[in-house]
């Protein structure tokens, strides 16, 4: 995520001024430019969670089954195309490169303490659910989890020994903590009611948002320049008239003032 996320914070701001001198033009439009920009990350966007989950769901000892294991390669590279979007986003909104970096990774810290991972789903006060809601990570985190979890069940520990403490009183605590199944496991993460499907759809419904923000920033933030009128005939033909042989102004010119404060 975060690897998605740096490389793309700071597109925008570096780009800005050919891109607003492009658009000025009539090159092109903003949709047409972020579109451009999410075909070509988007190659790379899905590299990196395929060689991550090439390495680290068969060394984890992840679920074996191919099916589980294409789930969770889809998963990661939603998320990555999701951290992708909030950088392009980030990048838009943000006035230069030094605060694209600044906004970017703090953004994740909070998506991050609102993933899942620290505090339980169901435990997060109302007036914050919203920020879980967005978060990719948290998305992203209960998907897996669930990919993972759902169905299997798990070797029981050992019997307590016989007699007080040493051994047999580690057992026994571990049999009083232990967790059946995998949807016991998911119901104290707070997602006993989760599947892919509904963690995947939400997840792709922060991806589409990202990308209309990044959007409205860019059409929103379109460069804007003083429309010049055109010349009085008279002055245009090179022909006389008293206000073109003053050097006056006519009516239709732009009056500018030069730094000296002169009127050119």
């Amino acid at each position: 995520m975060m690897s998605a996320l740096v490389k793309t914070v700071n597109v925008f701001p570096r780009e800005r001024t050919v891109v607003d001198r492009e658009r000025a033009r009539g090159g092109y439009g903003a949709g047409a430019y972020l579109l451009a920009k999410l075909a070509a990350e988007a190659p790379v966007s899905a590299l990196f969670p395929a060689l991550f989950a090439s390495v680290v769901y068969p060394t984890t000892g992840l679920h074996p089954g191919l099916g589980r294991f294409t789930r969770f390669l889809g998963i990661l590279t939603l998320e990555s195309f999701t951290a992708t979007a909030l950088g392009l986003a980030v990048g838009a909104a943000a006035p230069t490169p030094d605060a694209a970096a600044a906004i970017g990774p703090a953004l994740s810290v909070v998506f991050l303490l609102f993933g899942g991972y620290y505090v339980n789903a169901k435990s997060v006060p109302r007036p914050l659910r919203w920020i879980e809601g967005t978060s990719l990570i948290k998305h992203a985190f209960e998907a897996a989890a669930v990919n993972e979890l759902d169905g299997l069940v798990f070797d029981p520990p050992p019997p307590p020994a016989r007699g007080g403490g040493g051994p047999g009183g580690s057992s026994r605590g571990a049999a009083q903590g232990f967790i059946p199944d995998g949807a016991t496991a998911l119901a104290r993460l707070g997602f006993g009611e989760s599947s892919v499907r509904g963690a995947c759809g939400a997840q792709a419904r922060v991806l589409a948002f990202h990308t209309w923000a990044a959007l409205c920033i860019l059409r929103a933030r379109a460069p804007t320049y003083t429309r010049l009128a055109a010349p009085p005939p008279a002055v245009a033909e090179g022909g006389g008239g008293e206000e073109a042989r003053s050097g006056s102004p006519a009516e239709g010119w732009v009056k500018t003032e030069s730094p000296a404060g002169a009127v050119a």
